[in-house]
């Protein structure tokens, strides 16, 4: 963004200043600031981890998670089965939450919302995955 929009400002501005419209290179301006100023609000914007399953109840942090997101996290528990194991996680979502988009992660094993996906960069869930890559160093 900025080596291309150096040489125009450098090499082409001053042309279009003085032999075409000083509107052209002042349009150019603005779709500049526009970029560098969205670029760095999208750098600066938190997308939001979800904390896998071990994180949330290591920190105690399922009440206070439950409250923010609007849904229980963690899941429904389900009844053990036989041939289960200690660590096996075995949960539900509500039927509720799921026709409205709401989806297990089987890697962080928490419910993640509609718009959250999980980054197999970063390996977490994240809220807004839309507004979550790597290149940007969010």
């Amino acid at each position: 963004i900025l080596g291309p929009s150096a040489l125009f400002i450098g090499l082409a501005m001053p042309y279009y200043w003085m032999s075409v419209h000083p509107l052209i290179p002042l349009l150019g301006l603005f779709f500049f600031a526009l970029t560098v100023g969205c670029l760095l609000l999208t750098c600066l914007t938190d997308p939001g981890i979800i904390p896998r399953r071990e994180v949330i109840q290591a920190t105690g942090s399922e009440d206070r998670l439950n409250q923010e997101l609007g849904y229980k996290v963690l899941g429904e528990p389900l009844p053990a089965k036989d041939g289960d194991t200690e660590n096996m996680v075995r949960v539900t979502i509500p039927e509720e939450l799921r026709s409205q988009g709401y989806r297990w992660c089987v890697t962080c094993k928490v419910v993640r919302p509609p718009r959250a996906s999980h980054c197999p960069d970063c390996d977490n869930c994240i809220l807004r995955f839309d507004h979550h890559c790597p290149f940007v160093n969010n």
